[in-house]
C-alpha cells in the first residue's frame, strides 16, 4: 500500500478545522487587519496550497501576536509558515516555534515543532524524519496531547511495518488501540482542540478508528497473518460504508490496496488481478503514481505466477516505467518488480538487460541501507549479497566470451554498475567504522583528556617562573569556571582578560598540551560536550545548533567538524546510538 497516501490521510489530526464563509472576501492588507485571530486561522486553512497568500495571512497573525507579546499566539503563526514553503524553509520556521517554546509545559507546543520537521525531513531524510518524529511523541507523551500521540504513532506504525520490524509495528499499533480505548478518551481528546473545532470530534473519532482498523490490517500483512489481516479488513470496510464522512477516493484506495495485498499473499492470483485493475482505473484518475506502480507490480506478477509471463512482464515493465518518471518511496517490497525482470531477462538469455536491471536492484539496495537500516537490523544480510557479486562477474565474463569487442555502452553500463555496487559497500563499510568508534568512546573512561594538569616544566625557563605560573593558575579558573564555553572567546581576548602577552598564553599551552590554542580550546569544549550536554538524554531533545550553542559554538557546522575531529563521528550519530544503547 502506498505509505504517503496512509499517512496524508491523518494530517487532519493536528489540522482539525472549521473553515468560515470568507471566500468572497477581498484578501487586501487592510481586510486582513479587520480580522480577528480566529478568522485569520480559517482563511489560512481555506486558502491551503496558495503559499503566497498564505505567508501573507500567517505574517499578517504573527505581526499581531508580536505586538501583544502573545508566546502562544506567536507560536501559532510559526506555526503556519512551518507549513506554508518548500521544507528547508518549512524546517527554519519550525525551529523558530520550538525555540520560542522550548521552555513551556503546553499541551500543542513545542511538540507541533517537532512532527512538522518529521514531516518535512520525510521529503529529504528519512532517518532524521524518525529521529522528529520519536521526539514529537515524548513531547506528546510528557504533556498528555493524545491526539499528537495517535498521530506520531500512526506513522511510526506504517514505517515499522512496511520497512522494519513487522512485530514491533503490531505492538506499537496494540498501544495506539489502548489510548483510543481509554473510558475518558473524547474528554482528553476535547483538550487538544481549539474552542471552534469541538464540532468536529466524532468526525475525527471516526477516522482515527478507521486508521486503526487499517493499522492491524497493515501489521498482520506484513506478519503474514492474512487470517487477522482479513479480520480487521472487514471491520474497515464496516466502518468505511457506515460513516458518511469516512467515504472518499482515498480511502476507498487504502481498502483496496489491503485487500489486493492479502489476495496476492494468500496466493489467490485471479483476484489479486481484478483488485488491481480496479486499482489502476481509480488511482488514474488522480494520478496517484505509487498506488498505480503497486497495482502494475503486484498485477504483474501475478499473471506470471499463472502462466501468462508475456502480459506480466508487460505490467512490470509499466511499473518500471513509472519509476523511472516519478520519485516514489524506494520501499522492500518495490524491489520485486526488478527482481523479477531480472529473473525473466536471465532466462531469455539477454545480457543487456540483466545488466541494466542488475543496476537498478543495487542502486535501490544502498538506498535501503542508507535510508530503512535504522528500521530493520536485519536489512545488512537482505541486500547486497555475495551472490550479487558472483552473478555479475560470472555475467561480464560471458558477455567477454560473447564479444570480444563488445559495445562502449556495455562497458559504461558495466561501469555505472561496479560505481554503484562500490557506493553500497561504503555505506556499508562507513557504518561498521562509525559503530566501531562509538564503542571506543563509550567505552573509555576519559573520553577527551584536555585539561591542565599540574608540574613543572622547561616552559617557565622559556617564559618566566613567574609568568609561566600565573598564567596555569588562570587557564585553571578558566576551566573550572567552564568560560570556554563562551562563543567569544580568542586568543587575544584571553591574553587581555588575563593581562598577558598573547605570544606567552600561546607558548604555555603548545609546551604544556603540545597543541595550539585552536586545538585546547575546541578539546574543552568537545569534552564538555561528551561529560555534560550529549549524555544527559534532556539533551536530546535539542537541534544539533542549540547543542552546538550550548557548547561554545556559533554553527553547527563548526560544532559537528570538530567533534568529528576528535572522535571520528559526528554528533548527530552519537545522540542517535547512546539512546539506542539505553
Amino acid at each position: 500500500m502506498n505509505t504517503i497516501k496512509f499517512q496524508l490521510l491523518l494530517t487532519s489530526i493536528i489540522m482539525c478545522i472549521s473553515i468560515l464563509d470568507v471566500k468572497s472576501q477581498n484578501l487586501e492588507q487592510s481586510t486582513l487587519n479587520t480580522l480577528d485571530d480566529e478568522s485569520l486561522l480559517a482563511l489560512y486553512d481555506e486558502h491551503y496550497g496558495d503559499s503566497l497568500v498564505l505567508e501573507k495571512i500567517a505574517r499578517t497573525y504573527l505581526d499581531r501576536a508580536r505586538k501583544q507579546k502573545d508566546t502562544i499566539k506567536m507560536a501559532r503563526g510559526y506555526d503556519r509558515l512551518a507549513r506554508t514553503f518548500h521544507p528547508e524553509k518549512n524546517i527554519a520556521f519550525a525551529d523558530s516555534l520550538i525555540a520560542l517554546t522550548k521552555d513551556m509545559q503546553h499541551i500543542t507546543y513545542p511538540g507541533i515543532g517537532f512532527i512538522i520537521k518529521g514531516s518535512e525531513f520525510a521529503k529529504i531524510d528519512l532517518f532524521q524524519s524518525t529521529k522528529y518524529y520519536y521526539m514529537a511523541y515524548d513531547y506528546a507523551v510528557a504533556n498528555n496531547n493524545i491526539s499528537h500521540q495517535l498521530y506520531v504513532l500512526n506513522i511510526l506504525i506504517t514505517r515499522k511495518a512496511f520497512w522494519g520490524d513487522a512485530e514491533e509495528a503490531l505492538k506499537m499499533q496494540k498501544e495506539r488501540e489502548v489510548l483510543i480505548d481509554k473510558t475518558n478518551f473524547r474528554k482528553l481528546l476535547l483538550q487538544t482542540f481549539r474552542n471552534d473545532n469541538k464540532s468536529e470530534l466524532e468526525d475525527y473519532i471516526h477516522r482515527v478508528k478507521f486508521n486503526s482498523e487499517m493499522g492491524f490490517a497493515v501489521s498482520f500483512i506484513n506478519m503474514r497473518k492474512l487470517d487477522s489481516a482479513k479480520v480487521y479488513l472487514e471491520k474497515g470496510k464496516k466502518h468505511y460504508s457506515s460513516i458518511k464522512n469516512l467515504v472518499n477516493l482515498s480511502n476507498e484506495l487504502i481498502l483496496l490496496e489491503i485487500e489486493n495485498e492479502i489476495s496476492f499473499y494468500s496466493e489467490d492470483y485471479l483476484n489479486t488481478i481484478k483488485i488491481s485493475d480496479k486499482i489502476l482505473d481509480k488511482s488514474i484518475q488522480v494520478n496517484e503514481h505509487g498506488s498505480i506502480y503497486d497495482a502494475y507490480l503486484f498485477k504483474g506478477i501475478a499473471l506470471i505466477r499463472t502462466g501468462d509471463e508475456k502480459l506480466g512482464v508487460k505490467n512490470l515493465l509499466a511499473a518500471d516505467s513509472i519509476y523511472a518518471n516519478y520519485k516514489l518511496d524506494v520501499l522492500p517490497y518495490r524491489r520485486n518488480v526488478f527482481v523479477e525482470l531480472l529473473e525473466y531477462y536471465r532466462k531469455n538469455n539477454n545480457h543487456k538487460q540483466q545488466i541494466e536491471f542488475y543496476k537498478k536492484i543495487t542502486y535501490i539496495d544502498s538506498i535501503l541501507k542508507r535510508n530503512y537500516s535504522f528500521y530493520d537490523k536485519s536489512l545488512d544480510d537482505k541486500i547486497v549479497k555475495p551472490k550479487l557479486f558472483a552473478e555479475k562477474d560470472a555475467l561480464i565474463d560471458v558477455l567477454y566470451k560473447e564479444n570480444q569487442s563488445p559495445d562502449p555502452e556495455l562497458y559504461v553500463a558495466l561501469g555505472a554498475f561496479s560505481i554503484s555496487l562500490c557506493f553500497a559497500l561504503y555505506f556499508f563499510r562507513k557504518r561498521l567504522v562509525y559503530k566501531r568508534r562509538l564503542e571506543a568512546l563509550m567505552n573509555s573512561t576519559e573520553k577527551v583528556p584536555t585539561r591542565l594538569k599540574k608540574g613543572d616544566g622547561y616552559y617557565k625557563k622559556e617564559i618566566g617562573k613567574e609568568i609561566a605560573e600565573d598564567i596555569l593558575i588562570k587557564l585553571e579558573g578558566f576551566e573550572e569556571k567552564n568560560q570556554f564555553l563562551k562563543t567569544d572567546v580568542s586568543l587575544i581576548s584571553l591574553a587581555k582578560k588575563f593581562k598577558t602577552n598573547p605570544n606567552y598564553l600561546s607558548r604555555v599551552i603548545n609546551l604544556k598540551l603540545e597543541k595550539n590554542f585552536s586545538q585546547y580550546l575546541h578539546d574543552l569544549r568537545i569534552a564538555y560536550a561528551l561529560e555534560h550536554v550529549l549524555s544527559n538524554s534532556y539533551y536530546h531533545k535539542y537541534t544539533i545548533k542549540a547543542i552546538a550553542e550550548e557548547c561554545g559554538y556559533n554553527s553547527a557546522g563548526s560544532f559537528s567538524r570538530a567533534f568529528y575531529r576528535k572522535t571520528g563521528i559526528y554528533p548527530s550519530y552519537y545522540i542517535e546510538n547512546s539512546r539506542k544503547k539505553k
